[in-house]
């Protein structure tokens, strides 16, 4: 292609070749009055090797060669399926929550410039996956919550027998939080930490759930239990994210890692924060809300003893 050059894609519209130098390309829409009353008329300049976004086009620049220049232009709607496809596909047939929640959290940098999952033209973006299992779809099918931006929200556990939620994420009060979030810390980079979260959530559900399993197999209601332990991971996500958006900047190395594999790991983790914040200034705030998480997984600790202390019964049911 040389300057000037108009490429179409079968319409009257296409991408025209506004400049060539020996180590990039401008390019813009044609016909611009097409799109006069857009932002897709603006030029865009293109590296050798990059691609870039070129109002509803994708344009790649392969090589420069004197005055003509190698591109390939597709539809950027086009070009987006294919950079999520290129994430997906390998996965396919073994695709975790982890994955999903994953490709939620990524931004155009990670779609080589393309729309992104995680969008920030919207103020509020909430997103939910769902696991559907293979038996007792009625009662253990379940969704993975995050009540705003996916960066900056924790994913929290519903399962659709549950009869209530945490009323925060009801009255859009962890929305607004995880907007706090976002506007405090930005995009993606809090994503480490929700992460942790999650993967004691993860850990921890995978045991209630096979619990509940059992308690299907004995008969027993599994909605009050379910519930009760859904809302407890409710409320220590929500804590968590008021602990991130209000604790003192001195304090956020201690309490940042304070999620770790497990409940079990994640309690002696909070103890020892609780320990060091005692003697650094201005952290009662933290100290309180690192205590109610306490409480609040001791109560769901307490909750799978009762159950597990059971267990005979149920697998005896179970064998029945």
């Amino acid at each position: 292609m040389r300057r000037g050059t108009v490429v179409h894609l079968g319409s009257f519209c296409g991408v025209t070749i506004r400049a060539i130098t020996p180590f990039v390309l401008t390019a813009q829409v044609f016909p611009v009055f097409a799109f006069k009353n857009s932002e897709f008329n603006k030029e865009v300049t293109i590296s050798i090797g990059n691609r870039g976004t070129v109002g509803p086009y994708s344009v790649r620049l392969f090589e420069i060669n004197g005055n003509t220049a190698r591109i390939s232009l597709s539809n950027a709607m086009y070009s987006w399926e294919q950079e999520l496809q290129e994430q997906i596909q390998p996965m396919i047939g073994n695709i975790t929550i982890q994955d999903m929640i994953r490709w939620s959290r990524l931004h155009s940098i990670d779609l080589e410039g393309l729309r992104p999952m995680c969008e920030d033209q919207n103020t509020y973006e909430a997103a939910m996956i769902y696991k559907i299992p293979m038996e007792h779809t009625n009662l253990l099918s379940s969704g993975w919550f995050a009540a705003n931006h996916a960066c900056s929200s924790i994913y929290i556990p519903i399962h659709i027998c549950d009869d209530d939620f945490y009323d925060p994420y009801e009255t859009g009060e962890a929305a607004a939080l995880s907007l706090a979030l976002l506007q405090k810390y930005g995009h993606g980079n809090i994503t480490s930490l929700c992460q942790s979260v999650e993967k004691v959530f993860l850990f921890e559900n995978e045991i209630n759930e096979a619990l509940a399993h059992l308690m299907i197999h004995a008969d027993i209601n599994i909605s009050s239990f379910l519930t009760e332990l859904d809302n407890g991971m409710q409320e220590q996500a929500f804590l968590t994210e008021q602990l991130w958006l209000s604790a003192p900047n001195i304090s956020r190395g201690i309490i940042q890692d304070i999620w770790k594999e497990n409940y079990t790991m994640t309690q002696q983790n909070i103890q020892r924060a609780i320990t060091l914040l005692i003697c650094t200034l201005g952290s009662d705030a933290s100290i309180s809300t690192l205590e109610k998480i306490a409480q609040s997984i001791s109560d769901a600790q307490s909750k799978i003893a009762e159950i597990q202390q059971q267990g005979y019964y149920l697998h005896a049911a179970d064998i029945c």
